[in-house]
């Protein structure tokens, strides 16, 4: 089945009157969005964060926080079973940075909130639960005197927020060494996947993609390298197929132009990598989700002139299928996207920002017309919400439903 016609379902902005950014977003049963936004406010500058559940038609539910002194910059989310909400983030304090993590409950109460610090400073960028635990992982930083460097930190507590284990992870006992982690999943049976780039930063080297293989009382099972492309790789997502233990990953590559990558991958045994997504400009991919036979990664293209939304749809098999960027090009050069999440109908729900305002966009697959098949056209396209306003629409020609 071809994956060359999407519709641009419902939008949802959020303005709080700083500059906005949806982070990452995730459903529950299928079809009930959550979602969590990051807000930097202008001076007194300060950050700050916003969860939100929506119902299935994009309609806000409650909005929810947890107001602290000091700054809160979310990076991840995670939902279990129950509907509880898990939200990775920054925690400022001071001038210190910890790793923080906050729980809501399915009503938008506050369960819980705790704070990590590891080393100097700390941040986390990921999160996971698996098996009634909440695995956190990012970095840490140490000075050491004649040197400093980065550690990932892998920080585990259970559903009730009691710190369990904290493990650090340093790929060679260097000062100089950078070792950052930005993905976690939960693997097969016991396992803990992390994410992450390593770097011996003052021998001259690039940054290695690698995976962390942790059993769940938090033992260093195995490192896996994967494909290197000599430039500095960063793993920015990464997920798992629980069913047959296959690790879909998406890379960033520091090279210029900019641009991402997506593997398949077993444990020490690479199944498809290297499956490039460049062109003339930069492309930059941060977030992957599977469905079915389907993956999508999103992210940001500058390929067109201006930083625009892009998202880029793979079959499990690393067939590349088709690239959708520039969908809402209002004319703004900050339309981002970050981690997407499949609905069961192959819907994908893409959450960033533009012109300043947190934003997600629910793209509808619609089932290609065999006339359409090999015509050239460009994909059909549908915006803003149709059932809100004035709309525009371009492309493949009808009958629709």
């Amino acid at each position: 089945m071809g994956v060359s016609l999407w519709v641009l379902a419902w939008p949802y902005l959020l303005d709080r009157g700083g500059t906005d950014w949806g982070v990452d977003v995730a459903l529950w049963r299928a079809d009930t969005v959550y979602a969590v936004f990051w807000t930097g406010f202008p001076a007194p500058y300060y950050n700050d964060f916003l969860l939100v559940k929506l119902d299935p038609l994009g309609n806000e539910v409650w909005q929810a926080s947890a107001p602290r002194e000091g700054t809160q910059l979310p990076r991840a989310l995670a939902l279990d079973s129950a509907g509880n909400a898990y939200v990775a983030m920054l925690y400022r304090d001071g001038g210190v940075n910890y790793c923080g993590v906050v729980s809501f409950d399915p009503e938008g109460n506050l369960r819980w909130y705790q704070t990590q610090l590891v080393g100097d400073s700390s941040e986390a960028l990921a999160v996971a639960v698996k098996g009634g635990r909440v695995f956190v992982a990012g970095y840490s930083f140490h000075s050491e005197g004649i040197g400093d460097h980065e550690q990932v930190v892998l920080w585990c507590l259970d559903t009730s927020g009691n710190t369990l284990f904290t493990r650090t992870w340093n790929s060679g006992s260097s000062v100089y060494d950078v070792d950052i982690a930005k993905a976690v999943a939960a693997g097969r049976g016991d396992t803990v996947v992390v994410g992450a780039g390593t770097m011996r930063a003052g021998f001259g080297e690039n940054a290695k993609p690698v995976l962390l293989f942790y059993d769940t009382l938090g033992n260093l099972l195995d490192v896996d390298t994967l494909y290197d492309t000599g430039n500095d790789d960063w793993v920015e997502d990464v997920i798992v197929d629980l069913s047959n233990g296959r690790m879909y990953v998406v890379v960033r590559v520091d090279a210029s132009p900019a641009y991402s990558y997506v593997g398949c991958y077993r444990h020490n045994s690479p199944l498809w990598s290297a499956r490039t997504v460049q062109g003339s400009g930069n492309w930059k991919l941060y977030g992957i989700d599977r469905q079915d036979t389907f993956l999508v990664v999103t992210g940001w293209t500058d390929e067109r002139g201006t930083m625009d939304m892009a998202a880029v749809f793979f079959s499990t098999s690393g067939n590349r299928l088709s690239s959708l960027d520039t969908l809402e090009d209002h004319g703004s050069p900050d339309e981002v996207w970050d981690n997407p999440a499949f609905r069961e109908d192959l819907c994908v729900l893409a959450i960033g920002r533009y012109n300043d305002d947190g934003y997600i966009q629910e793209l509808c697959h619609v089932a290609q017309l065999p006339a359409e098949e090999g015509s050239g056209r460009a994909p059909f396209r549908l915006w803003p919400n149709p059932s809100s306003g004035a709309f525009r629409l371009e492309g493949a020609r009808g009958p629709f439903r």
